[in-house]
């Protein structure tokens, strides 16, 4: 593993962990601080927002210079001052700010997808993906894991300390990286610059986008909210226990950025991805058949494993089919698309349940959507 992979590595790492070491808290602090249900609102959404509104242009733009170096940091100097706003200022404003900048950093977050790739031969962008996928989730792991450490040892400013601090270091890490160098290959699928028309004229752009959308739909409406529901309320799961189905799922997820890379050298990335939705499917519908909740952890590890292969993979996908050297605009307008399927998932779904449908009805519904992924998954070709 060389010099570049490390640091780059152990960026991604402090960048994910800096995030959401304070996630956790966030809504609680906000409502100490005096926050409305209107105010914890903008915050939960300040994130989502900021991404969306910047992933594209910011990754169009980092296709025009030669060297990312610049946006790299501007993504960790993001990272830092959301942990050391509300370090400082202790405030429904301040929490506020800490999660707009969290998004822009989400947005910084394609160039350093990227970058991670550069670290990889042509032959390996599956593997760079997995790479990325798995540290970034085991930072943000951990940084779940000791958010309510932070605060239960150092009160309501500790969390954005250890944030502020994690953010630093990747600044400073920054500091001594050397980026690889961006000349354009002949080869290149994509065009890049500031005319969306020929972004979105991609190789697969869209339909791959579709695919994160049905992805991140399935996934977040199932591990984020309905099958934590279905667990209290059909299983009676304690809090803890909840809390340990998020873990299973994160934990298959961080699984698949080493396995899906060999999975996919082995068996194709179309065969992949479609084994990769049934097994999204399969296991979502399983959810309502289940009444014991460790068979419900179960569930979810394997739609981690399968949400988590679908982005491996499909990142791959975009980089290998418009080239390294403008594939952060091709990213940007990518995740752009299918970030909105973490806000559909929950919202369609809730719509749903508040309609009266039912825990089969909902699902049923899920279900589908991975079968019908995998059956255009199965139409690609890659």
């Amino acid at each position: 593993m060389n010099k570049r992979l490390v640091i780059i590595g152990a960026v991604s790492f402090l960048y994910w962990f800096s995030m959401f070491v304070y996630i956790p808290v966030v809504p609680a602090l906000a409502s100490e601080f005096g926050a409305g249900l209107t105010m914890i609102g903008l915050i939960s959404g300040a994130f989502g927002a900021m991404t969306v509104l910047l992933c594209g242009p910011i990754s169009v733009m980092s296709d025009h210079i030669s060297n990312p170096k610049r946006f790299l940091l501007l993504g960790a100097v993001s990272v830092l001052l959301s942990g050391l706003i509300p370090a400082v200022f202790q405030s429904p404003v301040s929490l506020f700010m800490a999660r707009a900048l969290g998004g822009a950093a989400s947005a910084v977050w394609i160039i350093y997808i990227v970058e991670i790739a550069r670290c990889f031969p042509e032959s390996e962008v599956s593997r760079a993906s997995g790479f990325m996928f798995a540290v970034s989730n085991c930072g943000a792991m951990l940084g779940s894991f000791l958010s309510g450490y932070c605060m239960a040892g150092g009160g309501g400013r500790a969390p954005f300390i250890v944030a502020a601090a994690a953010g630093g270091i990747a600044v400073l890490l920054l500091l001594i990286y050397q980026t690889a160098s961006r000349v354009k290959a002949e080869d290149d699928g994509a065009a890049s610059g500031f005319h969306i028309a020929d972004v979105l004229k991609a190789k697969h752009l869209i339909p791959f986008s579709i695919l994160f959308f049905a992805g991140m739909y399935v996934s977040t409406a199932t591990n984020s909210y309905f099958t934590p529901l279905y667990a209290e309320q059909a299983l009676g799961a304690a809090k803890p226990q909840l809390g340990h189905l998020a873990t299973a799922f994160v934990l298959a997820g961080i699984l698949a950025g080493f396995v899906c890379p060999r999975v996919e050298k082995k068996l194709g990335a179309k065969r992949s991805l479609w084994i990769s939705f049934i097994m999204m499917a399969v296991f979502g519908f399983a959810v309502f058949l289940i009444k014991n909740i460790w068979l419900l952890m179960l569930t979810q590890a394997v739609i981690g494993y399968g949400a988590g292969s679908v982005e491996i993979i499909l990142v791959a996908g975009i980089i290998k089919n418009t080239g390294k050297r403008s594939a952060a605009s091709v990213l940007g307008v990518f995740y752009s698309l299918s970030a909105l399927g973490m806000i559909a998932g929950p919202f369609l779904t809730g719509i749903l349940w508040a309609g009266g449908a039912g825990f089969l009805t909902i699902f049923t519904i899920l279900a589908l959507i991975s079968v019908l992924a995998a059956v255009i998954s199965a139409r690609l070709t890659f």
